[in-house]
């Protein structure tokens, strides 16, 4: 487990949301499995950035980044549990919906146009996602389906991790603007 606080930019789920999931993990038997591996429901969240140096003078430069942030909010519809392993070998398990939201990627572009044009950095791309671990002791070998919920992913976080137990501190937050109007329509309106 990483011992130096980093930064990043992160979405984390209401409490309604995290209510919901977490009594879904406990249904499928998913918290036993993790044990000791499994986060702090309060740190489940969706990274937006990699992660930062805790320095004064790039966390200024990430705390001017998040103000220049313009995008809409992201309504995901999450479905299922997934795992992948990482190079180390160890597992990452999350949360996924069932396909990428259609605002999610302009998020992550205007947060990446944001971090470049005040830092030079440029990003990796995300997934759209609630981690729950990343050091998993075993592999799922399929989805595993959930009970589906919403969540409007409609605040992002320039967060620092660290401490023990590990928690994010949040040292801004920006609200996005609101998620796009679906029009629904009527099928006698079409004829």
């Amino acid at each position: 487990m990483p011992t130096q606080s980093r930064c990043l930019f992160m979405a984390k789920p209401s409490a309604q949301v995290l209510r919901h999931l977490t009594a879904e993990f406990r249904r499928l038997g998913l918290e036993d499995r993790l044990g000791s591996a499994l986060f702090l429901p309060t740190n489940w969240h969706q990274s937006l950035s990699d992660r930062f140096e805790d320095e004064p003078t790039l966390v200024d430069k990430l705390l001017r980044s998040g103000a220049k942030i313009t995008a809409r909010a992201v309504s995901y519809n999450i479905d299922r549990v997934e795992s992948q392993q990482a190079p180390d070998g160890t597992y990452w398990w999350a949360f996924k919906p069932h396909h990428t939201p259609d605002d999610f990627n302009p998020l992550l572009d205007s947060i990446q146009t944001a971090i470049s044009a005040e830092t030079g950095c440029r990003q990796g791309r995300h997934t759209p996602h609630l981690s729950v671990s990343y050091w998993a002791p075993e592999h799922l070998p399929r989805m595993v389906q959930i009970e589906p919920i919403e969540w409007i992913l409609d605040e992002v976080l320039l967060v620092r991790g660290g401490g023990s137990p590990y928690s994010y501190e949040v040292l801004g937050s920006w609200r996005l603007l609101p998620a796009r109007a679906t029009v629904v329509c009527e099928q006698a309106q079409l004829f």
